[in-house]
């Protein structure tokens, strides 16, 4: 007979052949009573779907091979001292002996299901059957909470709030580490209604989540605001359409920019998996690349971009960074840093897993390709003469499948020849000035205003800050309001300017795409103790700011000099979404 879900109280950690399980608290069906199973100690089993023509050996040891194949939970541990669950579509009244035979062999009882549960590998406990999660260690040091689904809580979920989760705070045995428990890729199958069923994502922990703290990568942050009661609308979104949260990775103080060894001060910075495995995390997106390039069992990050919070981690842990257009999705329930800079990004191993989450996300797609590619000569050719020859190579990649050939063009020129005719003799770089910065930094300090008045309000004391950032902060504190709205001003001028004359956007057929230069050649150690300085003093106009002050949405391409031609034809057909009439490619 079924039961309605209710939970187990506490955790049940079992260990089948060298790998450990969270055993679900939810009870998923109860067994009947008269089903000899173990009374108190868990049991692995399986749950396979069969129809009355399939009962038969061979069927069984095809559907469990293949299972063994598609998902990383189940093994063939749980088919052996374990129950063999068959929900069979038409009624049966005979089991053929070899299946008896072979399960006998196995010291496994076949167990006929009247009700159809998702198939994959589970526990028994009592009666009770309960879904088996992986339990994999963050040995990156990537998350600043592993998250599931709060049993306690279910069916309180309501459309304002959505499901809510727990923290899970859990090493398994003698792990050191932390672990993420993972849910069976085989309890899900997408339909129209959930194309996103059982994908596994993590979320930067500037985003909220409904029964998870949001720590900002600030303890005194997380100690002011507790657990979040809604989770951002965006995520509710990806929920909805079946993806699976599995934890909130890590990022600087703020959503800045502190720096291993000597800037992080609250949470230990995430190891970045390339290389010799002591290279820099790079940005604040850090947590959520580390998740991406190091755990093949997390398909997607989502996180934000800001000055570069996505691309730097993106080009350093060699991922496909997706940094969407600037408010094409909601970003309620998200920490602002630089409204607006601020931007969602996404993070994958591949264009296929990019292009399924913007399937999902609500943006319009081009139904043309682009005309023109646009060869930015004010930043090529880049210093490294390898690094140049892979721009050329990817520039070569993409003319051939878009059918085109690039147009190089000097911005710095354009400006002077196009601009508004009371700036055409003010050069680009000297009108733009310190815009962008000042803009970073005024807001980068002033989104925090509220934390600084209640932290001490609350608590009788004053939060604390790392050096690095209490600096960017002082920094901030010092451009006035009045050089807030000029520099404000003067982006908006800049991209009128840039969305007309380049973009050429009044013409909605004339799609262009623009390459420039991300990430930089060599090593970047995080033991290297960075000398302090007095703050940015490179001017707005730079690759990483100019995409910033645009708003478009820009994709950050790994790869090396034997895959540039083949990740140019991937970049165009499998994530259409970059061909906006405003898009950049970063390689």
């Amino acid at each position: 007979m079924s039961s309605s879900p209710t939970p187990l109280a506490g955790h049940w950690i079992a260990q089948v052949g060298s790998i450990s399980y969270l055993i679900r608290s939810r009870i998923e069906c109860t067994l009947a009573e008269e089903i000899p199973v173990r009374a108190t100690h868990p049991a692995p089993g399986v749950v396979i779907t069969l129809g009355p023509e399939q009962l038969f050996l061979d069927a069984i040891k095809k559907k469990l091979s293949r299972f063994e194949t598609e998902d990383d939970v189940f093994t063939s541990h749980f088919t052996t001292g374990c129950c063999l669950m068959v929900y069979i579509t038409s009624p049966v009244t005979v089991v053929p002996n070899d299946i008896k035979d072979y399960l006998e062999a196995k010291l496994t009882i076949l167990v006929i299901l009247p009700n159809p549960l998702p198939e994959g590998p589970y526990f028994t406990l009592g009666q009770h059957v309960h879904h088996a999660w992986r339990l994999y260690p963050d040995n990156l040091s990537a998350f600043s909470s592993t998250v599931m689904l709060d049993d306690e809580e279910d069916g309180r979920a309501n459309e304002t709030t959505g499901p809510r989760y727990r923290s899970f705070h859990m090493a398994a045995f003698t792990d050191s580490v932390s672990c993420v428990p993972v849910p069976s890729r085989l309890y899900f199958t997408t339909t129209e209604q959930q194309p996103l069923a059982g994908l596994r994502v993590t979320i930067k922990d500037n985003i909220h989540l409904s029964g998870v703290i949001t720590g900002l990568g600030s303890r005194a942050y997380a100690e002011l605001h507790g657990k979040q009661n809604t989770t951002a609308k965006y995520i509710q979104s990806l929920i909805e359409k079946g993806a699976v949260i599995v934890g909130k990775t890590k990022l600087s103080a703020f959503a800045g920019s502190e720096i291993p060894p000597n800037q992080c001060i609250d949470y230990f910075p995430p190891w970045n998996p390339r290389g010799d495995g002591y290279q820099g995390p790079s940005g604040s997106s850090s947590g959520a690349a580390a998740t991406v390039a190091g755990y093949p069992w997390v398909d997607a990050g989502v996180c934000t971009d800001t000055s570069g919070s996505l691309r730097h981690p993106a080009s350093s842990h060699g991922t496909w960074g997706h940094r969407i257009a600037w408010r094409a999705c909601s970003m309620d329930g998200i920490v602002p840093a630089v409204p607006i800079y601020d931007n969602l990004g996404l993070l994958a191993r591949s264009p296929e897993q990019l292009r399924e989450l913007l399937d999902n996300s609500g943006l319009e797609k081009p139904t043309t390709k682009p005309k023109r590619l646009i060869y930015p000569m004010d930043w090529y050719p880049v210093a490294n003469e390898a690094q140049q020859k892979m721009n050329e190579a990817f520039l070569q990649a993409l003319e051939s499948s878009l059918g085109i050939q690039h147009t190089r063009i000097s911005l710095l020129e354009e400006w002077s020849r196009t601009a508004p005719e009371n700036l055409r003799n003010t050069a680009l770089t000297e009108y733009l000035g310190m815009s962008a910065i000042h803009v970073n930094t005024y807001y980068v300090y002033h989104s925090f205003d509220h934390f600084r008045r209640e932290y001490p309000e609350k608590f009788g004391k004053q939060p604390y800050v790392s050096p690095a950032h209490k600096a960017r902060w002082i920094r901030g504190s010092k451009v006035t309001d009045e050089e807030r709205d000029e520099s404000l001003d003067k982006i908006q001028v800049f991209k009128t300017w840039f969305e007309k004359e380049i973009w050429r956007t009044d013409d909605p057929e004339d799609l262009a795409v623009m390459m420039v230069p991300q990430g930089r050649p060599g090593v970047n150690y995080r033991d290297v103790i960075v000398e302090p300085t007095s703050g940015p003093t490179t001017n707005s106009y730079t690759p990483i700011f100019t995409t910033s002050m645009l708003g478009c949405p820009q994709l950050v391409i790994p790869g090396s000099d034997s895959l540039l031609v083949s990740l140019a034809d991937e970049a165009l057909k499998k994530a259409p979404y970059l061909c906006a009439p405003k898009a950049l490619f970063c390689h």
